[in-house]
């Protein structure tokens, strides 16, 4: 019995990136015809099924900071959908939105615990600036009224994210890189220039 269930979820890990990136298409798709066919309509449906790629089939997703800043990419992303949809058509069709919502917050915890953890409760600290970035999507397009904003915000959110999974090199606070590894990390000082 306890094999059959490895098994059952060890499908469901590898079938989970697969729904939620069909899940950005068709809401990206959604988002181009609501917004009267405006590309820029599409980047954070998109944005969504790249952090759920990245989170199921890279290094990203297999470490923990990685795949809580991947949620917080999607988590942002979904809500600037659900935003889009809900101003642009109402709530019938914003729920798609949050359906990508619930999947954005359950995702990142699927296997959590097997993850190799930071080394210190210091190298959490960047998340905040992801977390940051994903509350300013929704300010940003309810504020400005507009697409593009909401296209910036989602891109800025990205670049947070990506910065934070920037792997095996991640920035070091006093100017160094870390080779970080599941044990732990190993700091190197910082080049000098001749």
């Amino acid at each position: 019995m306890d094999g059959q269930r490895r098994e059952f979820g060890s499908l469901i890990r590898a079938a989970l990136p697969v729904v939620l990136c069909v899940l950005a298409v068709g809401a990206a798709v959604l988002s181009f015809v609501v917004a009267d066919s405006q590309i820029v309509a599409v980047v954070p449906a998109l944005a969504y099924g790249v952090a759920a790629g990245s989170m199921g089939w890279s290094s990203a997703g297999q470490w923990r900071i990685g795949r809580v800043a991947l949620g917080l990419l999607m988590t942002g992303s979904s809500i600037g959908t659900t935003a889009l949809l809900f101003v642009e058509r109402g709530p019938g069709v914003a729920s798609v939105g949050v359906t990508m919502l619930v999947f954005a917050v359950g995702y990142p915890f699927v296997g959590f615990r097997a993850l190799p953890g930071p080394a210190s409760r210091v190298e959490w600290a960047p998340l905040l600036v992801v977390a940051a970035a994903a509350a300013l999507v929704p300010i940003m397009y309810l504020t400005a009224k507009a697409l593009g904003a909401l296209a910036i915000s989602v891109l800025f959110l990205g670049a947070a994210a990506a910065r934070v999974c920037a792997r095996p090199h991640r920035p070091d606070w006093f100017g160094g890189t870390r080779r970080a590894g599941p044990g732990g990390s190993i700091s190197s000082p910082k080049p000098q220039s001749r």
